[in-house]
Parts: C-alpha cells; sequence; structure tokens
C-alpha cells in the first residue's frame, strides 16, 4: 500500500523543488531536499568518448512529508549555446530548445524510496499521453511500448533511472542496473522532454526549479 500511494503522483505533482551549487566548478551537485548529490558533469550516456553534458538544475518530488526522488537535469551546454546564436534565452525559450532542438539532455531520477514497477509505468504512461507531439497518443505505439518496457521494474531506494535524448531523435533509458536500452523515435524524444520541461508539464514547480539557472549558464561559457 505504501508504495502505490507514493507512486501514484510519481512524476510530478505537489512538487517542490530547489538546487543547490556550491560553486560553477564544484565536482557534485546537491538536491538540497533529499540530500541526493550528481556529478557537475559526466560524459553524455555516461559513456567514455561522448562529449560532455553539465546537471544545470535540480528538483525533487516530494508528495506532503514523503520525498520520492532527486532529479537532475543534464545538458550538452555548447550545443545549446549554439542552438540559440546571439539571443539571449529566457528561461522559457531555453527549455521549447530542450524539448524540440537538437541538443544532448539527460534526466537523472535518483530515488529516495522504493517504488514498484506497475505505478512506475503507469506515471511515465501519463506523463508521454499528456505531451505527445503531433497527434493523438496511442500507447500502442512501438516506441511507447518499447520505452514502457525499459522502465517495467521496481525500483529500490538509492537506484537510478537515467533517460538521455539525443540530436538525432533517440532515447536511452539506463534503468538502475539493468542493461540500457536505445529507442529511436523523435516523438518520444520530445514527449519525454515535455514530461518536466514543456509547456504541460506534469508539475510547474520541477520545471521552474531545473530551469531557473539555466539562462545564467547559458551566458556563461
Amino acid at each position: 500500500m505504501r508504495r502505490r500511494w507514493v507512486s501514484l503522483c510519481l512524476l510530478g505533482l505537489g512538487v517542490l523543488g530547489g538546487g543547490v551549487f556550491s560553486s560553477l566548478s564544484a565536482q557534485e551537485v546537491t538536491e538540497p531536499a533529499t540530500g541526493t548529490k550528481f556529478p557537475a558533469q559526466r560524459p553524455f550516456r555516461d559513456e567514455a568518448g561522448q562529449p560532455a553534458v553539465q546537471c544545470v538544475g535540480t528538483a525533487v518530488r516530494k508528495r506532503l512529508v514523503f520525498k520520492v526522488y532527486g532529479m537532475c537535469l543534464y545538458v550538452d551546454l555548447e550545443g545549446l549555446r549554439q542552438q540559440a546564436g546571439s539571443r539571449k534565452l529566457s528561461a522559457d525559450e531555453a527549455a521549447r530548445l530542450l524539448v524540440e532542438g537538437d541538443v544532448r539532455r539527460g534526466f537523472v531520477l535518483q530515488f529516495v524510496r522504493d517504488v514498484d514497477k506497475d505505478n512506475i509505468v503507469e506515471a511515465f504512461r501519463e506523463g508521454l499521453r499528456k505531451n505527445w507531439p503531433g497527434g493523438p497518443f496511442s500507447e500502442t505505439h512501438p516506441a511507447v511500448q518499447q520505452f514502457l518496457d525499459a522502465v517495467r521494474s521496481d525500483i529500490a531506494r538509492g537506484q537510478e533511472i537515467r533517460i538521455w535524448l539525443d540530436p538525432e531523435g533517440t532515447v536511452t533509458v539506463q534503468f538502475a542496473q539493468r542493461p540500457a536500452v536505445r529507442i529511436a523515435d523523435p516523438s518520444l524524444v520530445r514527449a519525454i522532454a515535455g514530461i518536466w520541461l514543456g509547456a504541460q508539464p506534469v508539475s510547474p514547480d520541477i520545471r521552474a526549479s531545473l530551469l531557473k539557472d539555466l539562462p545564467v549558464r547559458i551566458a556563461s561559457p
């Protein structure tokens, strides 16, 4: 019962957000509400030889007194600057580029509670439904089925879900210790980014927390 209650709003309702960067050159970034720590910089998809992506914001999923996970948004800042050109981006404009643009980005969720697989799948299904671009959402879409199968597993406290989105329209899912899954589908990429950063995110608080420092980071190479 406890797991089900925690997971019903897994992706975002009732969220309070915030992130602490002790310095822009820090080796780790701490999400303050959960104490979860994330590398300030890491290779894209955590693969050697890939370009570096930077932690640009954190947030916490919190339901009443229960914290579910801390999360970090990773972005290829140099790639985002190239997309922006000479424009000075607002947080909303940066979010649009991260949802729609050709830039490497990733979402890392570190869980501080156990959550069962059925509720993880239901939460992601609902997030995709709300953010699917260009037409009605279909759960029978092959890419959607692949993605939901990739997250169909119980997760324990301390484990992570890492979701990487590349400029070519491919999603890479790294779920705890399971083998990585890659799915090529640009619509799926946009829908996943939209879950947290889109015009209709699952939580405005999470979106605001992830994006609040991004304009400064873009302007400060």
